[in-house]
């Protein structure tokens, strides 16, 4: 198109929604750069916020950190027998309620990695 066009439609926008529009123009860009590279989308906006939550340090494999907190989403603490460490990751550690919707969520990803299109 007419780029001298689209300059001056972007400049007239207001502050607030010329500074959205810029935003997202460098993310499509960012992501037209990440997709020839990869083979794939980049699945968030670019540049991404700074982490929300305290990243603890990872010194050795097994570290644990111990917090107290007043923050919880429990309203009773589990029987103690659900209580365990955590020894299994991926699929394995599902619970067994919610085995059919994380089987369902799989299946979902495994049928839209068959079926992605190639640009």
């Amino acid at each position: 198109g007419d780029e001298d066009a689209s300059n001056k439609l972007v400049d007239s926008l207001p502050p607030n929604e010329r500074e959205l529009y810029l935003r997202m123009y460098k993310n499509r860009l960012f992501n037209e750069q990440y997709f020839e590279k990869t083979g794939r989308e980049y699945i968030s906006m670019y540049p991404r916020k700074k982490p929300s939550h305290k990243m603890w340090p990872a010194d050795f494999f097994g570290q644990e950190h111990w917090i107290m907190s007043k923050e919880t989403h429990f309203s009773q603490q589990p029987p103690e027998n659900e209580l365990e460490k955590i020894t299994t990751y991926g699929k394995a550690r599902v619970i067994p309620d919610d085995a059919v919707s994380a089987k369902n969520n799989m299946d979902m990803i495994d049928s839209y990695n068959r079926n992605s299109l190639d640009f």
